[in-house]
């Protein structure tokens, strides 16, 4: 699980994720062990060459939830890594969620 917060954040915010996250335990947004937040514009190209390359013949989900815009161009970025990495049986499944 690959979580990004590409929004801004008041300091406060961000003073309290750095005061209360613990290097050894959960991530201090969404409680998850192991899986940490990233902050900031996700290359999509980039994680999609690695988890793919990484991970033959698997299918690999990607959920999104956000603008219409960036939903668009995330569902044309798994779609052209599924065709670039056909050889390796390896496809990408793009979920939009809505809240």
């Amino acid at each position: 699980v690959r979580t990004y917060l590409t929004g801004q954040m008041p300091v406060e915010q961000i003073r309290n994720i750095a005061l209360y996250q613990d290097p050894g335990g959960p991530d201090a947004v969404t409680g998850l062990h192991r899986s940490p937040t990233y902050y900031g514009r996700p290359n999509f190209n980039s994680i999609m060459e690695d988890i793919g390359l990484r991970t033959p013949g698997s299918e690999i989900g990607v959920f999104f939830c956000g603008p219409k815009p960036m939903g668009h161009s995330l569902r044309k970025i798994t779609r052209k890594w599924s065709n670039r990495l056909r050889y390796t049986n390896t496809r990408f499944v793009f979920h939009k969620e809505n809240f």
